[in-house]
């Protein structure tokens, strides 16, 4: 199943497009419900295969390419119906991370026995101090309550069940609450960290680790990724939104151009907050499909401003898409996002 969070302060919905691991064809997307600010829920593999085309053989397993208006991250949570137990099987295009400030998925201590929740908070300070936990259904964002631990040591740790998270907050076991939210509040200097104790199989699950939401999508509806399905655009037309929707993808973009006439192509984003593409880069192809430009940078910071003039009258093709940033080889953005396009 997915487990996806949303961190923001709004609610929204995740798209989810499905493709088979062999060679990459689309099976179907998903979009889920509406996700409260706060809200964690989970999805089972089959409640997302809804969105598959009626009629296509479904493989055994599927690579999910993941559109989204809210932000958060995402988990990928195998569990085995018949033990009860629950693993975390996270993979992204980008670094597997965590937020050490709030953990998702947290098991209510009735939900099922054979798997138990473990919060570790660490104290990270140089004094020793309690920590201050808000706990919130998962399924609605809504708050629950508020634990309070013990004075933990500095450099210490504290290993607290999903039992006495929920006595320490006033809860009742068994409430209406099948999962939490778990967030460190005030200013408790340290982290946290989510384990299931899997008593049936005998094996400790890390559950903290995430894959990042990607950048805001515009719409689910844009034009298709592609020449024959290119955004029909005219030169001298208003600035339009765009999207790259995942890492190393493409919006493309058809018009008629005229011999001799020079045109300046815009792409914006997040350095004149036009989007939230860090740095786009600019394809000029012809009819033929061949580069006849290329280029990113010569706009305002990061933006990519290209200027080109026809050799012929005739259709081009514009084709954007964004560069990856990296500092000490770590990367710290990513080629998707938004943007506002403009042809002059």
């Amino acid at each position: 199943m997915l487990g996806i969070h949303n961190t923001g302060t709004a609610a929204g919905t995740v798209h989810v497009t499905l493709v088979t691991n062999a060679n990459g064809v689309v099976l179907g997307r998903w979009t889920s419900p509406t996700i409260s600010a706060g809200a964690s829920p989970q999805f089972p593999i089959s409640e997302i295969e809804t969105g598959l085309t009626p009629g296509v053989n479904r493989p055994q397993m599927y690579s999910a390419f993941v559109e989204t208006q809210i932000d958060g991250a995402l988990q990928h949570i195998l569990v085995r119906t018949t033990e009860g137990s629950v693993t975390n099987a996270s993979t992204c295009n980008a670094a597997v991370g965590a937020n050490g400030a709030r953990v998702a998925g947290v098991r209510a201590s009735a939900s099922d026995a054979r798997s138990l929740s473990w919060i570790v908070i660490a104290n990270a300070g140089g004094a020793s101090a309690t920590a201050t936990l808000g706990l919130f259904d998962a399924a609605t964002g809504n708050r629950l309550g508020t634990y309070t631990s013990n004075p933990i040591a500095a450099g210490g740790q504290l290993m607290v069940t999903a039992a006495a998270l929920e006595s320490g907050a006033g809860l009742e076991a068994g409430g209406s609450a099948a999962r939490y939210v778990v967030a460190l509040e005030g200013t408790f200097r340290g982290f946290l960290q989510h384990l299931v104790d899997n008593q049936s199989v005998g094996i400790l699950s890390e559950m903290t680790a995430a894959c990042q939401l990607p950048a805001h999508s515009v719409s689910y509806a844009d034009c298709s990724a592609g020449f024959t399905s290119a955004c029909p655009m005219s030169p001298g037309s208003a600035e339009r939104a765009g999207q790259i929707k995942k890492n190393s993808g493409f919006e493309f973009y058809r018009l008629a151009l005229t011999q001799g006439r020079t045109y300046t192509i815009d792409a914006k984003g997040a350095d004149t907050q036009d989007g939230s593409l860090v740095s786009p880069y600019i394809f000029v192809y012809r009819a033929d499909f061949t580069v006849a430009e290329q280029g990113s940078n010569g706009g305002t910071g990061r933006n990519a401003r290209l200027s080109f003039t026809p050799p012929t009258d005739g259709t081009y093709y514009i084709v954007v898409t964004g560069s990856t940033l990296s500092s000490n080889g770590i990367v710290v953005a990513h080629p998707s996002g938004t943007y506002q396009i403009s042809i002059r």
